[in-house]
């Protein structure tokens, strides 16, 4: 199988996003499958073309399926025209532009089966979007207050209480999170957000004291929960990510952990992520989900192979749905020949009968 990864951040560097594409290339490669890492930046796209009707039946069912055709949309790698993969796995981030969003949804319209799906990856980015879904599915989260600059601190005392924990909309690894101990620091952080042009929304969270520089990470592949570890601050930072210096060791996973993450990722229509759980004297809070986690901190602190884990399954369980993914694509990409004008007259028959009435 030809499989794409569309990746942001620098992989030829001496550090994880390095590892984990050093590993996902690696072990693709020695299953036999053609696997390439791109990044954003290389890709160009085209839509549509001249010349052709609706419905136009003069491709083949292949180059339908596959968007080969000159009617047909097309994807362009460092300005050359690419033969489609089968499978493209997303590895962008919280911070992730429009532009690999783009990409993805371009892929998926052609028919490329993609993991994580771009709607999944847009309800996981956005994190109130993430925190309404988990909600609206009985999940527990902390509690929250969404608020744009500049705060309404007594809402926050009322509501909320300090210590609270302030989010921007958007990050990754621990950035753009502050814990605030009394108002004044609330005040700071919101005025250093706007005076840097940041006055989109925040989010400001109830502080778990008794999970202070720790939480627990579950990683989630294709339905299962497959392996967890707990991650710890070195520094008595509040923040336990081990981007950001924390360190691991494998957990075991209870009863109640395993329903949270499964039910977590079942809400948000995702196939492999990591799920973050915070440690409250009413149990389990989920902290965040994320769609492209860091492999490095469980292989190496966990000691789990969760690379051979992905390809597993790629392998036995996402390409043996490829070709009801590619007839699925195709039925909503190109409409019957002659589907469009009997809808018209339908509607206009509609309005004739409605101005009579």
């Amino acid at each position: 199988m030809k499989i794409w990864y569309l990746w942001e951040g620098d992989t030829h560097q001496d550090n994880s996003g390095s590892y984990d594409a050093s590993r996902l290339r690696e072990v693709g490669r020695n299953r036999g499958h053609e696997v390439q890492i791109f990044t954003p930046d290389q890709f160009k796209l085209t839509i549509g073309a001249v010349g052709h009707s609706v419905g136009h039946q003069g491709a083949s069912e292949s180059e339908h399926a596959h968007g080969q055709n000159k009617s047909a949309r097309a994807i362009f790698v460092d300005g050359q025209m690419k033969e489609l993969p089968d499978i493209v796995i997303s590895r962008i981030y919280a911070g992730s532009t429009e532009l690999s969003m783009t990409i993805l949804r371009h892929l998926q319209a052609c028919g490329v089966a993609v993991v994580n799906a771009p709607q999944s990856i847009s309800q996981v980015i956005d994190k109130i979007q993430m925190l309404q879904i988990l909600d609206a599915h009985g999940i527990a989260v902390p509690k929250t207050l969404f608020s744009k600059c500049p705060i309404d601190l007594a809402l926050i005392e009322r509501e909320i209480g300090f210590p609270v924990v302030v989010k921007t909309l958007k990050g990754a690894r621990g950035g753009g999170v502050f814990l605030c101990q009394n108002a004044e620091s609330v005040r700071d952080v919101s005025d250093l957000l706007v005076s840097h042009g940041l006055s989109a929304p925040i989010l400001l969270q109830k502080y778990v004291s008794e999970s202070h520089g720790r939480d627990i990470r579950a990683y989630y592949v294709g339905g299962k929960v497959v392996a967890c570890m707990e991650r710890t601050s070195t520094d008595g930072s509040f923040k336990s990510n081990i981007a950001r210096g924390g360190i691991g060791e494998p957990c075991e996973m209870n009863d109640e952990m395993r329903r949270l993450v499964q039910a977590s990722c079942a809400a948000l229509k995702i196939d492999i992520a990591a799920v973050d759980l915070l440690m409250s004297e009413t149990g389990y809070l989920v902290c965040g989900v994320n769609s492209s986690p860091n492999l490095h901190g469980v292989e190496k602190y966990a000691q789990f192979d969760i690379v051979n884990v992905i390809y597993d399954y790629i392998d036995h369980q996402l390409i043996p749905q490829i070709p009801s993914i590619l007839a699925h694509s195709k039925e909503q990409a190109a409409p019957k020949r002659g589907a469009i004008l009997p809808a018209f007259l339908n509607k206009l028959k509609s309005l004739r009968q409605s101005h009579v009435a």
